[in-house]
């Protein structure tokens, strides 16, 4: 009889969401999840189906997952949003937030700088804007 496989799924999945932002979804291999999660290939595809699995796990990766995350705090007052992604813009677009601010450091898509307030470069920026 096989015996059971133990893990943290939270750590597993937080180790594969921190590969997919650092080298992004379509460069995370097979091989680099099991390197950063610790588990085996078995074990990835009995408990999550394939790569995709994992994702789909994260409430940040659902439709309006960053939206509806930010709305449960209940956040009162001026809303700063930093980000990269039309994700994060939408933080805004939903009315969670009162600005977005477009950080280009990593990449930029003109797109989300196009719908943002503001521009930065690197966080640095962001620390003159609200000082």
């Amino acid at each position: 009889m096989a015996r059971p496989v133990e893990f943290d799924e939270d750590k597993v999945l937080t180790s594969a969401m921190e590969q997919f932002w650092k080298e992004g979804y379509e460069a995370s291999s097979v091989r680099k999840l099991l390197d950063c999660t610790g588990i085996n290939r078995g074990t990835l595809y009995n408990s999550f189906g394939d790569i995709i699995g994992i994702d789909q796990k994260n409430v940040m990766s659902k439709n309006q997952g960053k939206v509806k995350q930010v709305e449960l705090l209940k956040l009162n007052g001026e809303i700063h949003v930093i980000g990269d992604g039309y994700t994060d813009y939408e933080i805004k677009l939903a009315g969670a937030a009162t600005h977005f601010f477009a950080f280009k450091e990593n990449i930029e898509r003109k797109n989300v700088c196009e719908l943002s307030d503001y521009i930065l470069s690197r966080f640095d920026d962001y620390l003159l804007f609200i000082n």
